[in-house]
């Protein structure tokens, strides 16, 4: 027994090392979610894992083992009140156990489809909100084994900072975006370019940064506008 204790420590670290190396090395997000819903599947012998995001009032599956044996729920979009673990594990930031008893979950299609039994949720919580969380599902009558809750903490504390680390480098990249426009329209202006140079220059320099139309205007007398 205590062998066996033993490998499945062994195991678990081997598995957090694997995630663990991908944030180190700035992975995408979409390759962490995989990579952690997989590890999670595997290590805890759930025979479905997701991963996902809550926005609002809604829940999008960014990350799902097995992904494409079965039906596609990577993607997949719903509302928190349509039942399941997502509504108790968003409200208490705790997690959350369900089978086929609770008759909200057992009704959902995507548990219907995939012929869910039982589960488990765990919150990821990014910089103090809830984020998303992550579940395990099992497909037979075996229900997902006890202490399920406490192993799936070190994943989302990855998945968290992966998150984090992924909104940072978002966020200092579109900065350095922003400041390399205003510098090349900086540059027009201090050459003395023409007016309608800086004006174009600027239109474009905005679409780019926004990826949509731009246009500058001047407000006239009379309350006219002329796109300049």
């Amino acid at each position: 027994q205590a062998r066996g204790q033993v490998a499945a420590l062994a195991d678990e670290q081997a598995a957090l090392r694997r995630v663990a190396t991908l944030v180190a090395e700035s992975a995408p997000a979409s390759v962490v979610f995989a990579a952690v819903s997989e590890e999670v599947g595997r290590l805890l012998g759930g025979e479905r894992t997701f991963l996902a995001r809550f926005d609002a009032d809604d829940i999008t599956i960014v990350g799902a083992w097995p992904d494409g044996d079965g039906p596609t729920v990577l993607g997949l979009h719903g509302h928190l009140d349509a039942g399941g673990l997502a509504k108790p594990v968003r409200a208490t930031n705790r997690p959350a156990r369900v089978d086929r008893t609770d008759q909200g979950w057992a009704a959902l299609p995507s548990v219907q489809e995939l012929g869910l039994q039982s589960a488990v949720g765990a919150p990821i919580t990014v910089q103090g909100r809830i984020w998303g969380m992550i579940e395990v599902a099992s497909t037979s009558d075996k229900p997902v084994p006890p202490g399920t809750e406490e192993r799936l903490a070190d994943f989302t504390e990855l998945v968290a900072t992966a998150i984090a680390n992924s909104q940072a480098r978002a966020e200092l990249s579109a900065l350095a975006d922003e400041q390399a426009a205003l510098r090349r329209v900086a540059t027009l202006v201090a050459e003395e370019a023409p007016p309608e140079a800086v004006f174009a220059a600027v239109s474009l320099e905005g679409a780019r940064l926004f990826d949509a139309q731009c246009a500058l205007e001047r407000y006239d007398p009379g309350g006219i506008a002329t796109v300049v």
